[in-house]
């Protein structure tokens, strides 16, 4: 039965179970009653209300990998419907499936996940790429479900290989041109040089050499400046 109970520390909900204590010619002499506690009552409607409204991602996943549930910022990222998303398996909406395997595999083995890589199949027929943080559940030694948070990065990554393919092409560019040309980091490693460059200084460096084509350097005054105090050698 449920009941209410009132302590020192106040009043909470709890299920109690009541068997009768007899003696040994059967009559009742008392009773054995066990309590337990029983979640608040506002406390589950406030989860409740932050689970559904929170504006981050969140979806559980059960032991035989359906989506047991899903908030409204996952339906939202994915464009999915309450009734097209929860209860369906979770592999109808990964695009990789090795990832989703790898994914399942490490949380049954008890494993958290923080900020793997996955793609997501969205409604409108798009793939999102998303980092997915995920923690596993267990009861009573076995695994129940996985809480996980979604965390969209497709336009992030979209930039990424923007600007890769613009440096690429920079460097192409850099390296048709028929004038020396090279670039270094604050301490004068070199972290490019074009193929005139290497030419004209009758060498090729690595990545990362203390590098200049000068031959001799000089002070605005005409003293001679070792190349190991030249701060773009």
């Amino acid at each position: 039965m449920n009941l209410r109970v009132t302590g020192r520390a106040g009043s909470t909900h709890v299920s109690a179970t009541i068997a009768p204590l007899r003696d040994g010619g059967g009559e009742i002499v008392g009773a054995i009653c066990s309590l337990l506690r029983q979640p608040d009552q506002q406390l589950q409607s406030d989860f409740e209300d932050f689970f559904t409204h929170a504006s981050v991602p969140m979806h559980l996943v059960g032991a035989d990998g359906r989506i047991l549930r899903a908030n409204r910022a996952e339906l939202e990222l994915l464009g999915y419907s309450p009734e097209e998303y929860i209860g369906r398996h979770i592999a109808t909406f990964h695009a990789d499936q090795a990832a989703l395997d790898e994914i399942l595999c490490r949380l049954h083995a008890g494993e958290r996940l923080e900020q793997f890589p996955a793609r997501l199949r969205a409604r409108d027929g798009t793939v999102k790429e998303v980092l997915i943080s995920s923690s596993p559940r267990f009861v009573a030694g076995r695994f129940s479900n996985t809480r996980c948070v979604t965390t969209d990065v497709t336009e992030q990554r979209r930039l990424d290989r923007e600007a890769r393919e613009s440096e690429r092409l920079l460097h192409e560019l850099m390296n048709a041109l028929p004038v020396a040309i090279y670039t270094t980091d604050a301490d004068g490693r070199i972290t490019f040089f074009n193929e005139a460059s290497a030419q004209f200084a009758g060498r090729r460096p690595a990545l990362g050499d203390m590098w200049c084509v000068t031959w001799k350097l000089f002070h605005p005054d005409g003293r001679p400046l070792p190349h190991d105090q030249c701060r773009w050698r």
